[in-house]
């Protein structure tokens, strides 16, 4: 099972954090892990903020993922977090 922190603060046009676990659900089931995962939904803005920052990219993109840096050694079943950018998953899928 991976438990989901779902954080949209301004309220974007996105699935629900049900059906985020659904399908956090399914990738659980098929990879046999579990843990913490927490999904960020981001306007273009933060979006091209985030993708400047680590990735030294002057545009938004649709998705970014950040693994868990925790260190082995310390017991954690933080996986990371996904930073996805609403309207640009919605203008790709149409």
């Amino acid at each position: 099972m991976i438990s989901l922190e779902l954080i949209n603060e301004d309220n974007l046009t996105a699935p629900d954090a049900a059906q985020f676990q659904t399908w956090l659900h399914q990738v659980a089931e098929k990879l046999k892990i579990n843990g913490e995962v927490c999904i960020k939904i981001v306007d273009e803005a933060e979006s091209q903020a985030l993708n400047h920052t680590y990735r030294g990219k002057e545009t938004p993109t649709n998705v970014l993922s950040f693994p868990s840096d925790v260190p082995d050694f310390v017991e954690s079943t933080y996986l990371g977090d996904l930073a996805i950018c609403a309207s640009i998953v919605v203008s790709e899928a149409t």
